[in-house]
């Protein structure tokens, strides 16, 4: 898994709803981070997201981040799709972002193929190239996880004063200190696309990013073998330590869409669990409850009797 690879999963984990606002900017309905793992076979698939709509719709989309643009992107991204439908699997849509690229005959957006003269496949996946992006939106109006993209987006101010307002939102609407650090490094990574390295470490608070797990892969990547093993290891727990904040967000911002309110003890009692596979299933149990009582019954008894109502 490549560097900005890393940085993206980490983000996106944390921020599910906000990098589905680049595609939909209408959607309401539910998101949560996939449960289930990308296909062996697969090549181009960074990232998978559950979505329901509110009229029910259901279905996956997939996500690949190309850092550079290539010619085969788009016929990886039709493989990934034909395995994660498969004979009677769920309908996918797919997503394909380019972090750079301006200007690059390699960047296309859909892939046909004609035998004689006869077109049978026409895949069109959605494309967003990031440079197109308004730095005015990403800085003022969008969602607080898409910021690691601003150095990447398309904005007449210097890049440097524009990092320093992002540092000051991330400050403000962020209290977690270990996310705070998960997006400065995105920030860093992503930046490094663009501008020099030297710079974007002049900028951003590099001892406020010794807590990310992406920033000590970063560390790692010229070091021995088995040490940079070790450090994978870090960063998986990272990761993982992010999915479980992000299951626990999904579900208090169900209970709130769905009945408006519910106990302050409710989000103690998921702090008390701590094991990934254990919170999935309780996000889905918590989504199939009919009415709010079910939902902190469910809740409850996961969390050994914490959480009920109050």
């Amino acid at each position: 898994m490549g560097k900005y690879d890393i940085a993206l999963k980490t983000v996106t984990s944390l921020f599910p709803r906000d990098y589905l606002g680049l595609v939909f900017s209408d959607f309401a309905g539910e998101v949560h981070q996939a449960d289930k793992e990308v296909p062996v076979q697969s090549h181009a698939t960074d990232f998978v997201l559950e979505v329901r709509e509110e009229s029910g719709e259901e279905y996956l989309v997939l996500w690949e981040f190309k850092s550079r643009p290539e010619g085969r992107t788009m016929r990886q991204a039709l493989r990934d799709s034909v395995l994660f439908h498969g004979e009677e699997g769920p309908a996918v849509y797919p997503v394909v972002v380019y972090l750079t690229g301006r200007g690059s005959s390699l960047v296309v957006e859909d892939y046909v193929l004609e035998v004689r003269g006869r077109q049978v496949i026409r895949f069109t996946p959605h494309v967003v190239k990031v440079w197109e992006i308004s730095r005015r939106w990403l800085l003022y109006e969008a969602p607080i996880g898409l910021l690691p993209l601003l150095p990447l987006a398309d904005y007449e101010r210097e890049a440097g004063e524009l990092i320093g307002e992002a540092l000051a939102r991330i400050r403000e609407e962020i209290a977690d200190s270990r996310i705070q650090a998960e997006m400065l490094t995105g920030m860093f990574i992503l930046g490094g696309l663009v501008l020099e390295p030297q710079f974007l470490l002049r900028k951003l608070e590099v001892t406020k990013m010794e807590e990310s797990a992406s920033y000590q892969y970063i560390l790692g990547l010229g070091e021995e073998r088995g040490i940079q093993k070790g450090i994978e290891k870090g960063i998986e727990k990272g990761i993982e330590k992010g999915e479980e904040r992000a299951t626990r967000t999904a579900i208090l911002e169900f209970l709130e869409a769905r009945y408006g309110e519910y106990p302050g003890s409710i989000k103690a009692a998921l702090d008390t669990i701590t094991d990934l596979e254990r919170l999935k299933r309780l996000r889905r149990e918590v989504f199939k409850a009919l009415t709010l009582q079910e939902a902190l019954g469910v809740i409850a008894s996961a969390a050994g009797g914490a959480g009920g109502e109050e």
